[in-house]
C-alpha cells in the first residue's frame, strides 16, 4: 500500500530506493572451486569470498574475477592474488547476472552471482565533501592572508607619507 502511494506519486524513474542495511552470503574457495558456484542473493547484499584450503591447493593463490566489464575493461569487481585465508567482499547495487571466474585457473574455477530487486543506491561515505572543504578552507585562508599583507602594505606606505610631509 506505501508503496502503491510512491509509484502514485513520483514516476518510476524518480523513485530512489536507499540502503539501510545489508546481508551478507558467503562463498568458499576450496579444491579449485567456488562453493556453492552459482548463488542467488538481492540487492544490497554483499558476498563474502573465503580462500579455505584442504591442502591441494595451499600452495596457489586464487582471484574472484568479474566477466563483466567496466568501461575501462576491467572487471566490474576483481580481488588480489588470495592466499589460504585470506578474503573479498563485493556489494552488489545493480540486478542481474554476474558471471565470475578465478582469473589463475579460468576455465575450472567459475561461479555465478544473480541478482535480483531494484537498483539501490550505494550507501554515501560522506568523504566526497572532504576535498570541497578541505579546498574552500585552503581558499579562505589565501585571501585572509593576502588580504592582511595588503593591509599591512598600505599601512606601511601610508605611515611613510606621513612621517615625510612633517
Amino acid at each position: 500500500m506505501i508503496m502503491a502511494g510512491l509509484i502514485g506519486t513520483f514516476g518510476p524513474s524518480q523513485l530512489a530506493v536507499s540502503v539501510n542495511a545489508s546481508s551478507t552470503y558467503n562463498v568458499v574457495i576450496v579444491s579449485y572451486l567456488f562453493r556453492p558456484q552459482n548463488i542467488n542473493i538481492t540487492t544490497g547484499t554483499s558476498v563474502l569470498w573465503t580462500f579455505l584450503t584442504n591442502g591441494t591447493d595451499s600452495g596457489d593463490v586464487h582471484t574472484v574475477t568479474a566477466d563483466n566489464r567496466t568501461q575501462s575493461g576491467a572487471g566490474v569487481f576483481q580481488s588480489t592474488l588470495m592466499h589460504p585465508g585470506q578474503t573479498f567482499t563485493y556489494t552488489f547495487y545493480s540486478p542481474g547476472k554476474y558471471p565470475y571466474r578465478c582469473s589463475v585457473h579460468p576455465t575450472t574455477m567459475t561461479g555465478l552471482v544473480n541478482v535480483s530487486g531494484p537498483a539501490l543506491n550505494p550507501p554515501s561515505s560522506g568523504s566526497s565533501y572532504l576535498l570541497l572543504y578541505v579546498g574552500l578552507g585552503a581558499i579562505a585562508a589565501a585571501v585572509v592572508i593576502g588580504g592582511a599583507a595588503l593591509y599591512f602594505r598600505k599601512s606601511r606606505r601610508a605611515g611613510k607619507i606621513l612621517l615625510s610631509t612633517m
